[in-house]
């Protein structure tokens, strides 16, 4: 629980200084962040992004590495704001941002 709640206040804390969201909607927005990323973490999901061009994506993926062939290199720093996943439709690792996450 600890390392969740740690990773809901990066991210709106993130939110709130760099993209200058109010803390309350931040903070519900980092929730569904953290969670999605909680439920990546098991097996795939399903959810909806925006599109940097507007265009509202759906998409299915997973950071589990049970489920992809892929040996992760490290050494990167992570932006708290930056959500990657694999696809399960194109196969490849893709990332949206943060505040990008649809309801």
């Amino acid at each position: 629980m600890k390392n969740l709640l740690s990773t809901v206040c990066q991210i709106a804390n993130a939110l709130v200084y760099t993209e200058g969201w109010n803390r309350s909607e931040a903070f519900k927005q980092a929730w569904k962040v953290a969670k999605l990323r909680q439920q990546m973490a098991k097996g795939f999901v399903s959810f909806a992004f925006v599109k940097v061009s507007g265009e509202m994506r759906k998409a299915e993926g997973t950071i589990n590495p049970s489920f992809i062939n892929y040996q992760a290199k490290g050494g990167r720093a992570k932006n708290p704001l930056q959500v990657p996943y694999f696809d399960k439709g194109k196969g490849v690792f893709r990332s949206f941002k943060a505040q990008n996450l649809a309801a």
